[in-house]
């Protein structure tokens, strides 16, 4: 018997990409697991497209549209919170973008990790990345910042594998609503780390303004904020000090 597998997308204006998705998701998975898509539409609704796929594939696909603009993070927060209580407890459960970066292929390696842990969580760790230059750049400037602000290594993001039983009584912690990529840290001995290479997009360019993308930063900063503080304050009282000493 197959087991049940659940493709969780949040997504603003992807359907081309998420087309694609589709297509390899029958090749692939469809054969192996009984397949059921939620796509946690950003949109608000304006993305009609999204309404007809589930006539065009014979995997189940659910449309949760929000009423207001929430962003990935906080949609995968709500969907765990509010949702994943429905699912069967058995099922098999991968969270990932719809823009084609998080790749079909690797789900199936995902799930062998995961294996019969229902207290673990398998994520998929960036090898590399296919952007520009200078995000590249960007991209390590802020690694080494948040690694040293947090003595925490993040190369991971919305690509996860688990079971439904993970997240029992772990959605009490304030940290869960801050960010969904980051507060998976706070469980360090949960995680199983599935090293892979990041994709390209299917379909056009990002949507991430720079306004959207440094507001992401912090809010990966934001479950770490107590030593955040403590270690910025400790900046700032070193330098209140050579200050001091200089005058």
């Amino acid at each position: 018997m197959k087991d049940n597998l659940v493709l969780v997308f949040p997504t603003f204006f992807e359907s081309p990409s998420l087309i694609v998705l589709f297509e390899n998701i029958q090749r692939i998975l469809c054969p192996s697991f009984n397949v059921v898509i939620y796509l946690l539409d950003d949109s608000c609704g304006s993305d009609f497209e999204l309404k007809g796929l589930d006539q065009k594939f014979p995997m189940q696909i659910k449309l949760i549209s929000h009423t207001h603009r929430k962003g990935h993070q906080q949609a995968l927060c709500d969907f765990i919170r509010w949702h994943l209580p429905q699912i069967d407890p058995l099922a098999i459960v991968v969270t990932l973008d719809a823009d084609g970066e998080d790749l079909i292929e690797d789900i199936a390696p995902m799930i062998n990790l995961l294996a019969n842990n229902k207290k673990r969580i398998v994520l998929a760790q960036r090898l590399s990345r296919k952007r520009g230059v200078m995000y590249n750049f960007c991209f390590v400037v802020y690694m080494v910042l948040f690694r040293l602000l947090t003595s925490t290594n993040i190369r991971t993001g919305n690509f996860a594998c688990f079971r439904p039983e993970y997240f029992e009584g772990k959605l009490g912690s304030a940290f869960f609503d801050k960010s969904y990529a980051a507060s998976f840290y706070h469980w360090p001995e949960s995680i199983i780390y599935y090293p892979c290479h990041k994709g390209a997009r299917i379909k056009g360019e990002t949507k991430m303004t720079a306004f959207a993308l440094i507001k992401h930063a912090i809010s990966l900063l934001a479950p770490f904020k107590e030593q955040v503080f403590l270690r910025l304050s400790l900046v700032f009282v070193i330098l209140l000090l050579i200050l001091f000493l200089n005058r």
